[in-house]
């Protein structure tokens, strides 16, 4: 039920194939909340679209923007105070492989230029990469061939991190599956990307724990997006 209006202040300073959106309104129990989108068009070729990332030293959001001469950035992952928890990949390189153990966390992927979510696993020394169908459930490591429906994932930039909120434009929370509970459910404040259709992005940003935005639950995220 939010109200989403364009920001104008910023549009002028991006092209058009980037617009900002944002929505200041009331959650289901009258808590406020601020968010703010961007829709990308990925057919202007002059954009470059690229996950960056790093195992040995640690980023703002702001010094990355800064550091890449970026127009537009948002934060993503899950990181420990020594290095990445989610996958990272960036121009192909992998930084980071993801999650230990047999979790398969959601991770946002260009393969080309074409967006996809789903749920991968870098399998072996070399981190082959493999995405699924659906997440991994069973108590064992994901392979080449299992879970059903593996296949290769030459995505060139991946981000991982998770819950996967909509696939097939239905809400679809596998915040159980990839082993996220308790308070990581609850109202923070949040990031999340996806995508309308092959050339169009959508990301969304979520301000949190302030009185003017108290930040939003994985369920109403979801149904943000």
């Amino acid at each position: 039920g939010l109200q989403w209006d364009t920001r104008q202040d910023l549009n002028i300073l991006l092209p058009p194939s980037i617009r900002i959106y944002e929505a200041n309104g009331l959650l289901p129990d009258s808590a406020a909340v601020r968010a703010v989108c961007a829709v990308v068009d990925l057919r202007d070729n002059n954009l470059n679209v690229k996950v960056v990332g790093s195992n040995t030293r640690r980023q703002t959001t702001a010094e990355a923007y800064d550091e890449h001469n970026a127009i537009l950035a948002i934060n993503g992952g899950y990181f420990s105070s020594k290095a990445s928890v989610s996958m990272l990949v960036s121009d192909g390189e992998v930084i980071s492989p993801g999650p230990d153990g047999k979790l398969t966390r959601g991770a946002f992927g260009l393969v080309g230029r074409k967006p996809e979510v789903t749920w991968p696993y870098a399998a072996g020394e070399q981190h082959v990469i493999y995405k699924y169908p659906n997440p991994n459930v069973a108590d064992t490591f994901p392979t080449e061939t299992f879970p059903a429906g593996a296949e290769p994932w030459l995505a060139n930039q991946i981000v991982g991190a998770g819950p996967v909120l909509i696939k097939s434009g239905k809400i679809r929370d596998t915040s159980k599956e990839e082993g996220f509970g308790g308070s990581h459910l609850k109202r923070h404040p949040r990031t999340a990307i996806g995508y309308r259709d092959e050339h169009t992005l959508v990301m969304v940003v979520v301000d949190g724990r302030q009185k003017p935005s108290a930040g939003v639950t994985i369920t109403e995220l979801a149904q943000i997006m």
